[in-house]
Parts: C-alpha cells; sequence; structure tokens
C-alpha cells in the first residue's frame, strides 16, 4: 500500500465524487494534513450538490456533515453527472488559476425536477473535532 503522503505528492486539489461515507471523510482528513482544497460532489435521483471545502480557509467536510454526508443516489437523469462534472470541473479550474474558490462555504444544489439551483451556506466550525486545531493555529499567530 502506499502511504497518503507519496500518493498525495504533488497534488493542488482533491475531488471526491464517489458514494462512500468513509472514503468522503478519507480524503477530508487528507486535505486537513496537507491543506489542499477539497471539492465534493453528491447525487441524488433527480438533484446534485457541489461544495468546496478548503481546511484552514473555510469549513471542512466535518464541520459541515458532522453526522453524515449527504446521501447519494444513482441518478435517473442521464445528463445530471455531466451538469455536476461541469460544474465540479469550472470549480477546479477556479481553484488551480488562482482564483478564488467559488462555492468555499456554500453548497450549490441543481434540483433537476424544478431546473433551479439552489444556494445554502455551509459555515466553519471553530470546535470541530477534525480540523479545529487548525482554528487555533490561526489564533496563536494573530
Amino acid at each position: 500500500m502506499v502511504p497518503l503522503g507519496d500518493f498525495l505528492a504533488g497534488c493542488h486539489l482533491l475531488i471526491e465524487t464517489r458514494r462512500d461515507q468513509a472514503g468522503g471523510y478519507l480524503l477530508n482528513q487528507a486535505a486537513i494534513r496537507y491543506k489542499l482544497p477539497l471539492i465534493y460532489a453528491w447525487l441524488g435521483e433527480a438533484d446534485g450538490s457541489l461544495a468546496t471545502f478548503w481546511p484552514g480557509q473555510g469549513p471542512c467536510l466535518a464541520c459541515a456533515f458532522p453526522e453524515a454526508l449527504p446521501a447519494s443516489a444513482t441518478a435517473l437523469m442521464g445528463p445530471l453527472p455531466g451538469i455536476l462534472g461541469a460544474l465540479g470541473a469550472l470549480e477546479a479550474l477556479r481553484v488551480l488559476g488562482g482564483f478564488p474558490a467559488a462555492l468555499l462555504g456554500r453548497r450549490l444544489t441543481f434540483q433537476g425536477k424544478v431546473f433551479t439551483f439552489k444556494d445554502a451556506p455551509l459555515p466553519a466550525n471553530p470546535f470541530c473535532p477534525v480540523c479545529q486545531h487548525l482554528y487555533q493555529d490561526q489564533a496563536a499567530r494573530a
């Protein structure tokens, strides 16, 4: 098995699109450890959501979803993964290009049945047991 540090060497960004609770939280821990942005996408039957987590600059995945990650399902609308994939790719290019992450601290949801977008805040939790040390480090430096 390749050590996580070797696996992530040279990475500037993590993207999670699987429907695996443990995998999502594992990538979140890697994002925290290496201070990498994590773009997270999940699909429902007719909707999908996207968010960017950047530990130390905004919430981590565990801040936003401390109990469990949003449930994902098989998309019943064929273009839905493409819509979320295109939005995720745009966010990745923004981050890699040096632009601010558009979805940092926000959850963008596309509702396919009514063809609308919904936006909801995802605040950072300074008491998050997973990433709170990043906030303590920032406070100590201030």
